[in-house]
């Protein structure tokens, strides 16, 4: 099998849920075909008797005004029903896709290019909706609408069957050539488009550290170059999209003139009558039209394919813990001889539920990337990490971060209000935040209102102010756990010491682990381990 049918029957067998609209959507376009060879049947009878001077058969008139009526119910029909299955079942995908990257973490995700992965959950699952809505019916209608124009014409006149299928036996080699072609330019347009996001990403992440080096000319030479190489492949794979158009519309215009040239030769003779004649006419046309809609919605299709083999690899990534159910009753933490890459020495250390741990050492020892590990966001590349008594592999990941309050070193801020930018998601009230937001000292963002508006990034907010805002995210509501990568590396002693008194208030049941470069959160003489190079912790 083809890796580009392989590719289809995968992204095929996710669309169980709209199985039953697909299936409607090709019922309808064989519909349509019938309602078509019997449209041109009528046209043609009323077109002969109109030019033979006999009497115009009302009845033909009235059920092709009825069958043209009914085309246009029946296609708008499949269209919808089409478009619906597509949306439901790219809502699907992207709802496994959000699931499966919630229960991988951040080191299986820093395995992909983070760029692309956001082109795929984009502008790749939205061009995947032609996959399913265009390209699905019309791949099947063009295996069997055909045969209804066929039959007609075999019944009507043998001799433009034979010219139809003698052309129609050009089609398979010609589509085979350019399917190729064309899945190949695709997929090189999708690598250097994903590639182009990626290296984007970096760049804009980059942007503060180019400027200050004077480094950013690079950069921009270095964006020209890939946008430029995106450019080329996107212009090859259009090439190839209007190379197989043009063969599939001249081998049917040449099937059509053949047939038509036959019908005029055979009409002068008197071996045809006017109305046959016109009928081969008109439906010769329709042997070849699912066939060129097929051809269209396949290269139309073509960057979804290739987004939906992304999204598959995300989907068919093994999920560490993702598939766990147990869920332990109490939440202790051992760490036996763990190691990842990152952190300098393996770390061996129990810790109960309720403690106030501070985790120290220098630059560069692993302080963060330890954290990161207790979160569940990494898995030990060594080494055992279990809750209670059950390994953190095999714990259920969304339940056990839903007791786990994480704030980051570097916090995200949100392009949105600053009550959004705090609650995401919580049922807090408006009273409640206020309170929450002056305990942490907050006062200038609360004076400004819950409503005003923050910018992307740090926009807005000094770096104090960020993590203030971040350590309120997790403070609404209770957690079992809370970890705090250096939260308070920007705050002077007055407001560490409101943080301090903030995070006794909403959190006092809570085991804290607190990553500390300088000044703690926690009180200095509670539990301390240090990380330093070659050792391991106990």
């Amino acid at each position: 099998m083809s890796p580009q049918r392989h590719i289809d029957r995968q992204l095929l067998a996710r669309s169980r849920s709209a199985r039953r609209s697909l299936f409607l959507a090709v019922g309808i376009g064989l519909a349509l075909s019938v309602i078509v060879v019997a449209q041109a049947w009528l046209l043609a009878t009323i077109l002969g008797s109109f030019i033979e001077g006999h009497r115009l058969n009302q009845g033909s008139l009235i059920g092709f005004v009825l069958l043209t009526s009914l085309r246009f119910i029946v296609g708008a029909l499949g269209e919808h029903l089409a478009q619906t299955s597509a949306a439901t079942t790219v809502a699907d995908l992207r709802h496994e896709l959000l699931s499966a990257l919630e229960s991988q973490g951040s080191r299986e995700l820093s395995l992909r290019q983070r760029g692309r992965l956001v082109l795929e959950a984009t502008r790749g699952l939205r061009k995947l909706e032609s996959f399913y809505s265009r390209y699905v019916p019309a791949a099947v209608v063009a295996a069997l609408a055909p045969l209804v124009a066929l039959i007609f014409l075999a019944a009507t006149d043998w001799p433009s069957l034979l010219i139809t299928l003698g052309l129609m036996a050009l089609l398979p080699g010609l589509m085979i050539h350019f399917g190729r072609k064309a899945s190949a330019t695709s997929a090189l347009q999708w690598s250097r488009l994903g590639s182009l996001a990626s290296r984007m990403l970096s760049i804009i992440r980059a942007t503060p550290s180019l400027k200050a080096l004077g480094e950013l000319d690079v950069a921009r030479n270095e964006l020209s170059s890939i946008t430029n190489a995106t450019a080329s492949s996107i212009i090859a794979t259009l090439r190839v999209a209007f190379l197989s158009s043009a063969g599939l519309e001249f081998l049917s215009g040449v099937g059509v003139g053949l047939v038509a040239m036959l019908a005029g030769f055979r009409l002068v003779h008197g071996s045809l009558s006017i109305s046959n004649a016109f009928a081969v006419v008109l439906v010769t046309p329709e042997v070849f039209l699912p066939l060129r809609r097929a051809g269209a919605a396949f290269h139309e299709a073509s960057e979804g394919r290739e987004a939906g083999r992304g999204v598959l690899e995300v989907l068919d990534t093994p999920r560490s813990g993702s598939q766990g159910t147990d869920r332990p009753a109490t939440t202790p933490l051992h760490l036996h001889a763990c190691w990842v890459s990152g952190m300098n020495q393996t770390v061996s250390v129990d810790i109960e539920p309720q403690t106030h741990l501070i985790i120290r050492g220098p630059s560069g020892a692993g302080k963060s990337t330890l954290l990161h590990l207790v979160a569940g966001l990494i898995a030990p590349e060594s080494g055992t990490l279990s809750v209670g008594d059950t390994p953190m592999v095999e714990v259920d990941q969304p339940w056990w971060r839903s007791k786990v309050g994480f704030v980051p070193q570097r916090p995200h801020l949100f392009s949105g209000s600053l009550r959004d930018n705090v609650l995401l998601g919580s049922s807090a009230t408006d009273a409640e935040l206020y309170e929450l937001l002056e305990a942490l000292g907050l006062a200038r963002l609360v004076a400004r209102g819950l409503d005003s508006h923050l910018g992307e990034g740090t926009i807005g907010v000094s770096g104090g102010e960020l993590q203030r805002l971040a350590l309120a995210r997790v403070l609404l509501a209770p957690k079992e756990w809370l970890l705090l990568d250096e939260p308070i590396a920007h705050l002077d002693a007055s407001h560490i010491a409101k943080v301090r008194a903030a995070l006794r208030h909403y959190q006092a049941s809570a085991g804290v682990i607190e990553v500390a470069h300088g000044d703690t959160l926690l009180d200095p003489t509670t539990r301390t381990i240090t990380l330093a190079t070659n050792e391991v912790m106990r």
